[in-house]
C-alpha cells in the first residue's frame, strides 16, 4: 500500500514523512492553496527527498507552468487536478491524474503518461470526506489512489472498501494547520496494516 502525504511546507515536514516511511511527498503549486510553495522553497524541499518520491501538485495548470516547475525542482511526477488538455505533451513525466470521486469511466482519461488515477473529493485539499463507500469493482485492476477526508482513524475502512493501490492525505495528518509527525506515523501504520490483509 503506497502512502502519499501532500502539502509539506518545510524541512521538518519532510523529515516527519521520511521517518514514518511515506512513499510519496507532495509539493503544492495550486493557486490559492494555503500549502502553495514558492519556487525556491520547493526546490530546497525537493532536494531533501529520495529520488522518485517527490510529487508536484497542480490545479488547472498550463503546460508551460508544469514544465517550468519540474525543470526548476527536478521532480518527475506531476499530480494534476482540473483541466489538462496537454497530457500527451508531458514526455518523461509520470502523471497522477486527479479526478472527482464519482469518476468511473477512467478509460476516457487515460494517456501514455498517466501512471495512476487519484479519486478525490469535490474540494481537493480541504479534508472534506466524500462517499468513497460507493466506489466499486469497476475500478479493479487500475492504478487507483484514494484521497479526500482520509485520516488515521478512517483510512483502514476506506482501503477495505475501495482496495486502492495507494492513499493520499493532507488535512488528515495536520494539527492546527501544520503537519503532525504523530498523525503521519499513525496514518502510515494504519494504511499499511490494512493494505497487507
Amino acid at each position: 500500500m503506497l502512502v502519499k502525504v501532500c502539502g509539506v511546507r518545510g524541512p521538518v515536514d519532510v523529515e516527519a514523512c521520511l521517518a514514518a516511511g511515506v512513499d510519496r511527498v507532495g509539493l503544492n503549486f495550486a493557486p490559492g492553496s494555503r500549502r502553495r510553495l514558492e519556487p525556491a522553497q520547493a526546490r530546497s524541499l525537493a532536494g531533501l527527498l529520495p529520488e522518485g518520491s517527490g510529487v508536484a501538485v497542480f490545479a488547472d495548470p498550463t503546460l508551460a507552468f508544469v514544465r517550468e516547475v519540474l525543470e526548476h525542482t527536478g521532480l518527475r511526477i506531476a499530480q494534476i487536478h482540473g483541466t489538462c488538455p496537454f497530457l500527451r505533451d508531458l514526455e518523461g513525466v509520470d502523471v497522477i491524474r486527479a479526478l472527482p470521486g464519482d469518476a468511473r469511466d477512467l478509460a476516457t482519461f487515460e494517456s501514455p503518461h498517466v501512471a495512476a488515477f487519484l479519486l478525490d473529493g469535490p474540494r481537493p485539499g480541504s479534508g472534506t470526506p466524500w462517499a468513497w463507500e460507493g466506489v466499486g469493482a469497476e475500478l479493479a485492476g487500475r492504478p487507483v489512489w484514494l484521497a479526500g477526508g482520509l485520516t488515521p482513524e478512517n483510512v483502514q475502512q476506506a482501503i477495505a472498501h475501495v482496495q486502492p493501490a495507494g492513499v493520499d492525505v493532507a488535512s488528515g495528518v495536520e494539527r492546527d494547520g501544520t503537519i503532525d509527525p504523530q498523525r503521519v506515523g499513525a496514518f502510515v501504520r494504519a494504511a499499511r496494516q490494512e493494505g497487507t490483509r
